[in-house]
């Protein structure tokens, strides 16, 4: 089982990739599902619950950690297609970084835990080369040039320039 661990001052956010949801899948749609386990840890707070992310997911957030870490400065987002989990990381100019969570079990019409916290870039090598871990094992399949993908990816464009 592989996971990715988001630390900061006495928070941690746990992320277990379980499975795929659907193994048998050749297409991107259905076989880029993933069941995961979150756990996060906050001062007077703690929370466990499933939830289903795409691998494409963990790999733009990856990919961003990634540029940050390397430029020393940036964005990077996990934003989950189901709001189960948002997590946005900025860098200052100093390392720092502040994260901004939300999470919401069950998915649609649970409650909502909002949060922040700050780390620092100390953290980053660690975290990206969790995620090449869970990618190498859940690679993001194939997307073929289907309305399925463009409607994804539109959507998870418009709810990331809602965040801004």
């Amino acid at each position: 089982m592989k996971k990715l661990d988001i630390l900061g001052l006495e928070t941690k956010i746990e992320i277990k990739i379980l499975e795929r949801l659907y193994p048998e899948s050749i297409g991107s749609w259905e076989g880029d599902w993933v069941k995961t386990a979150i756990r996060i840890e906050i001062p007077g707070y703690s929370a466990n619950f499933l939830a289903d992310l795409r691998a494409e997911e963990l790999k733009e957030f990856r990919d961003q950690l990634a540029a940050m870490n390397q430029e020393l400065k940036g964005t990077a987002s996990l934003i989950s297609i189901e709001n189960a989990i948002e997590a946005k990381a900025v860098m200052d100019s100093f390392g720092g970084i502040y994260w901004e969570v939300s999470t919401r079990y069950p998915i649609s019409t649970g409650a909502v835990l909002t949060f922040d916290f700050g780390s620092d870039q100390s953290y980053l090598n660690q975290l990206v080369k969790e995620l090449d871990e869970v990618l190498s094992e859940f690679p993001v399949l194939e997307h073929p040039n289907d309305l399925i993908s463009h409607v994804t990816d539109l959507f998870r464009k418009m709810r990331s320039s809602k965040r801004k």
